[in-house]
């Protein structure tokens, strides 16, 4: 988008006028922009070190709103996306074998009389097993970006060894974190708004129109969290979604907060 409304100070703000704003002032709106359409929340988004410029988004934007742009399909991993979209599997395990080769892991029980992996799509009549499929974070984050019914599935997911739950309960939307979250093991995922450093080092990556919810990365694992992802600024990941396997919890100051406890149960998507 090129333009977004401020509901600070109800005006609306071109791009090339709101990216030349002071960094002070740019705090200061960016959490209270919306889209000028439909008027869901909207993000700013630095130029980026790439060459792309500075611009507005909202994820998601209303239904009907025309300046909804499609989420892209290029990229590692749509393979994946296409195919958790497209087969209507019972059970989805979590891989967090990071930089696996994107490929289905078949089952014994998926296997036809002649040996052969019968795949994740299904025809003819009778009955059959429960339909399996490994999967990466990311390909995973990037299916609750693109889709309603995904979110809303009833598809088993499991963390091997931890936890498993359907779909619509195991991922948590930053939105719809309420307090019957605060101390569970879920997969939180939404829209990084602005990030910031602590002085004793820990990372933040701050979501939502007020400071109510972050997600920590501690200082040790910062460098090794900076590589990984592979961003130069912190403010590169401003508008990029993340999704983070882990607890909520409250800090005594009452905020919330989802620490990494690991690299391997975090990813970050830009599309």
């Amino acid at each position: 988008m090129d333009t977004a409304y401020c509901k600070l100070d109800q005006k609306p703000y071109h791009i090339m006028t709101f990216a030349q704003l002071s960094d002070e002032e740019i705090q200061k709106k960016r959490r209270h922009l919306a889209c000028p359409e439909c008027g869901w929340q909207a993000y700013f988004k630095r130029a980026a070190t790439s060459g792309q410029g500075a611009c507005f988004g909202a994820r998601p934007h209303a239904p009907d709103c025309s300046l909804a742009a499609p989420v892209s399909d290029r990229g590692p991993g749509s393979s994946e996306v296409r195919d958790i979209l497209r087969n209507p599997m019972d059970h989805i395990v979590i891989d967090l074998n990071y930089g696996a080769h994107e490929k289905r892991h078949i089952d014994e029980e998926e296997s036809d009389a002649n040996g052969k992996a019968k795949g994740g799509s299904f025809s003819g009549t009778g009955s059959r097993g429960p339909a399996k499929m490994n999967r990466r974070l990311r390909p995973l984050l990037k299916g609750l970006i693109s889709s309603e019914e995904f979110r809303r599935s009833s598809a088993m997911i499991e963390l091997p060894r931890h936890t498993s739950l359907p779909a619509n309960q195991f991922f948590v939307h930053f939105n719809d974190i309420s307090e019957e979250h605060v101390n569970n093991f879920r997969g939180y995922w939404g829209l990084i708004f602005d990030t910031g450093m602590s002085l004793n080092g820990t990372f933040w990556l701050n979501t939502g129109e007020y400071d109510h919810l972050s997600v920590m990365v501690p200082d040790d694992l910062y460098a090794d969290f900076k590589k990984r992802i592979g961003f130069r600024f912190d403010h590169d990941l401003e508008g990029m979604h993340i999704l983070v396997l882990g607890h909520l919890r409250r800090a005594q100051t009452g905020k919330l907060y989802i620490e990494v406890e690991s690299l391997d149960r975090c990813t970050l998507c830009d599309d």
